[in-house]
């Protein structure tokens, strides 16, 4: 058994109390970020971003590295809200509307080439990659909890060819982003170590999962 955590009565949003209860500190948000390198064919020339996808998921990848990964209070902090809108969203107004409509989307990949060891104060990479520009989700997948197992969701991202050779040693996603570098909310930041090397012709993908559970 996990230890108890006593939360203090505190106010959420305009109209909701929470009292004076005590919950077990057992419940965990735990990251993994997957990273690989997949050599480029020629005969995927103007294949869509879709379609190039399901064609590394067929092909062995040069280079595969897994790391894990803090989750960063930023991203967690929206994460959150939007746990929430998801259990109100069909009675807010009839409360008052106390509450905005909150989603993670879009969230964005990326990949760096800074060392620093993540923390999850964290707002962005140390050193966001230009070369290979961060990319929307391309692939998404749940696993659903049984007992003993945590429930995990994963999002997908396909990185095309880089415009130059990039080291990459840090990845991590970004909730309710752009295309812009070290745009949105960092919700993971991982260091990936050993380093990938994404030449001009590799197309990289990055996997991030996380895990919900006791």
């Amino acid at each position: 058994m996990g230890r108890w955590l006593a939360v203090g009565s505190r106010h959420v949003g305009p109209v909701i109390e929470v009292p004076e209860i005590a919950v077990p500190e057992q419940a965990r948000l735990h990251g993994r970020i997957a990273v690989s390198t997949i050599g480029w064919r020629h005969e995927w020339a103007g294949l869509s971003r879709r379609d190039l996808w399901e064609r590394c998921q067929s092909v062995d990848p040069e280079e595969h590295v897994e790391a894990d990964n803090i989750l960063c209070v930023a991203g967690l902090s929206l994460f959150a809200a939007a746990v929430l809108w998801a259990g109100l969203e069909d009675v807010n107004a009839s409360l008052g509307s106390p509450f905005s409509a909150s989603y993670l989307a879009p969230i964005y990949g990326a990949v760096g080439t800074g060392t620093t060891t993540p923390a999850d104060t964290d707002i962005g990479l140390t050193a966001e990659s230009t070369n290979s520009a961060r990319q929307p989700v391309i692939s998404g997948a749940i696993q659903n909890a049984s007992p003993g197992n945590p429930a995990k969701v994963a999002w997908a991202f396909l990185f095309g060819l880089p415009l130059a050779s990039v080291t990459v040693a840090e990845a991590g996603i970004f909730a309710q982003a752009t295309s812009t570098v070290n745009n949105g909310s960092l919700l993971d930041h991982a260091l990936i170590s050993p380093t990938v090397t994404q030449s001009t012709l590799n197309l990289l993908s990055a996997t991030c999962t996380i895990s919900v559970g006791n």
